[in-house]
């Protein structure tokens, strides 16, 4: 994150992972995380995504995010939780340190990735789509979110 090229460009007081020099509600270190800048009002078109997914009788939640598979300091977590209590998240699917998507222990999320370049050859930008495992009728409330960990910030995408 240090080294990211895009911070030259901010005041030297607007670079903390957790400020937003921009206000479109998306700190400095989830820009990063989902290749975007930190000067220009852009989250709606990078921030995860979630649907709702028909598969045989069941609707199961779907959260798509992208991730640079060249940020090796940095920890993508998908996680579910029957409410917004700060404890009560469990991490379902995890990469970790630019390796691909993977079911937590434990869980079986449908993980799926793609790239998300149309130049096939620079494909480190990640499309990853993580398909909750319970389905949506199966508890009163069901949340999902991506948790974005650096080298000293912890910064959550609802």
């Amino acid at each position: 994150y240090d080294d990211w090229p895009p911070l030259a460009n901010l005041a030297t007081d607007a670079r903390g992972q957790a400020d937003d020099p921009d206000g479109d509600g998306l700190p400095n270190l989830l820009e990063y995380a989902f290749g975007s800048v930190p000067w220009l009002s852009d989250s709606a078109g990078v921030t995860p995504e979630l649907q709702l997914i028909t598969a045989g009788n069941d609707t199961f939640g779907e959260l798509t995010f992208l991730r640079d598979e060249r940020l090796a300091d940095l920890v993508y977590e998908v996680q579910v939780s029957s409410s917004l209590a700060e404890s009560a998240w469990t991490t379902i699917a995890r990469s970790t340190a630019g390796g691909i998507t993977q079911p937590a222990v434990g869980h079986l999320p449908l993980v799926s990735e793609s790239t998300a370049s149309a130049i096939a050859s620079v494909g480190v930008i990640r499309r990853v789509t993580v398909r909750d495992e319970i389905p949506v009728g199966a508890s009163s409330s069901r949340f999902l979110r991506v948790k974005v960990t650096g080298d000293s910030a912890s910064l959550v995408e609802p």
